[in-house]
């Protein structure tokens, strides 16, 4: 079975290919995020956040990345066109970024699923035997980029 994806710039499918999680715009900040709690289950920790230098009580995005960053070994955080990306440090990628599948206000506020599990997936080269796979990938007439993944 084969699957089909198409993305905005190359920095996203790069996210994706190495197993990394695309969440909301945080480009204004976040309001509401100040005591709640992320949780990852891989690479295992958790950030509780807190007020950062703004005094209407928003985060932004380099207040939340500090926090993230400081408390969870071996995350990367980044953005994409605005979006917060979350990606594993290693390098190369090995080890697919997830987040605790509890609710989570902390997991709903940054665009990821409030009451299940968001992991990525590492895509493999297009020469491996196992699955997921990249098959092949080429840029869309409107600038987009396609990327097709061998399921298996």
């Amino acid at each position: 079975m084969y699957s089909v994806c198409k993305f905005r710039d190359l920095a996203e499918m790069q996210n994706y290919l190495n197993g990394g999680l695309l969440g909301a715009d945080v480009g204004s900040g976040v309001v509401g995020l100040v005591g709640t709690t992320l949780t990852f289950t891989s690479p295992s920790g958790s950030v509780t956040f807190v007020e950062g230098a703004l005094p209407d009580h928003r985060l932004m995005f380099n207040d939340i990345k500090q926090q993230i960053e400081a408390a969870v070994n071996g995350v990367r955080v980044y953005q994409i066109g605005g979006h917060i990306a979350l990606v594993h440090s290693s390098d190369p990628v090995s080890v697919p970024i997830a987040l605790d599948s509890a609710p989570s206000d902390a997991k709903r506020l940054l665009g990821f699923p409030y009451d299940s599990a968001a992991t990525g997936r590492i895509i493999g080269a297009p020469g491996s035997t196992s699955a997921p796979r990249l098959v092949w990938w080429n840029t869309t007439n409107d600038g987009s980029h396609a990327v097709m993944i061998w399921e298996g």
